[in-house]
């Protein structure tokens, strides 16, 4: 009898406070007396080397039909296919975002975390995306060199920038970033200072930057620094989101910050 009785993983605690877990038997229709002391007593005590219930198991995995799915999405619109992938886990989502039938992204779009797209490729189908709110933070590491790292500028380089910030213990904005997550997506990263001014250059197409109020209010902190200058190693880069002004400031500063990731 107990060849066809498999362990299932879903365990508890039954009235003597002795951990259970449940079973299913596989035994045929014809077989009434296992058939009704399974569904009488669906919980078996989970001790199978004190008591010697070594029942079967089989593996499962979960898999994913990326390969044929482009079968049903290419019939969809670009707006069904972004309701349709939001039952799907993140890296099934991908997977469909490398396939020939990704979903295409614009410039100003919802992106696939929830935050604002604001630079793509050709096709849509990957690019770079805001987060949809602020963090703050000081940069930190005043008067320290992070030796040559943390210089980058361009696109998709901030997140190398930002590792390098982690790396030589400035533990400010850079570790709020590091910890930041949403809608399950922790992938983010401080933008360079090229990505910043390219969230700048769209800002009537991506939303709710801090554009008004007090200088103080509206400087959002890039992961790029400067050791080139006198005195640099006080300073990082910074932009002014009510004018676009960029310059370099003291790394003391709580500025906001914009958490940014690549899809």
């Amino acid at each position: 009898m107990k060849e066809s009785l498999y362990w299932s993983d879903t365990t508890f605690y039954n009235e003597d406070d002795e951990k259970s877990a449940y079973i299913y038997s596989f035994y045929p229709d014809e077989y009434p007396q296992v058939d009704s002391w399974v569904k009488s007593r669906p919980l078996f005590e989970y001790r199978p080397v004190f008591a010697g219930y070594k029942l079967s198991t089989r593996p499962v995995r979960r898999f994913t039909w990326v390969n044929h799915i482009c079968d049903h999405l290419d019939n969809l619109s670009n707006e069904d296919k972004k309701d349709f992938v939001d039952i799907l886990s993140i890296e099934e989502r991908n997977e469909i975002q490398n396939s020939e039938c990704s979903i295409e992204y614009n410039v100003g779009d919802v992106g696939p975390a929830g935050g604002w797209v604001f630079s793509v490729n050709e096709e849509g189908s990957h690019g770079l995306e805001a987060a949809p709110e602020d963090i703050r933070g000081q940069w930190f590491c005043h008067y320290k060199s992070l030796e040559g790292n943390a210089l980058r500028r361009g696109l998709g380089e901030g997140k190398e920038n930002t590792l390098d910030m982690i790396e030589y213990g400035c533990l400010g904005v850079a570790s709020t970033v590091d910890k930041y997550a949403v809608n399950g997506y922790d992938d983010w990263y401080l933008p360079s200072h090229g990505e910043l001014d390219l969230m700048y250059s769209n800002i009537n197409e991506i939303g709710n930057f801090q554009k008004t109020g007090g200088r103080l209010d509206t400087m959002y902190w890039t992961s790029t620094t400067n050791e080139i200058y006198q005195n640099s190693l006080r300073f990082s880069y910074i932009r002014d989101f009510r004018n676009g002004w960029s310059n370099l400031a003291e790394k003391t500063f709580n500025f906001r910050a914009r958490p940014t990731r690549e899809f």
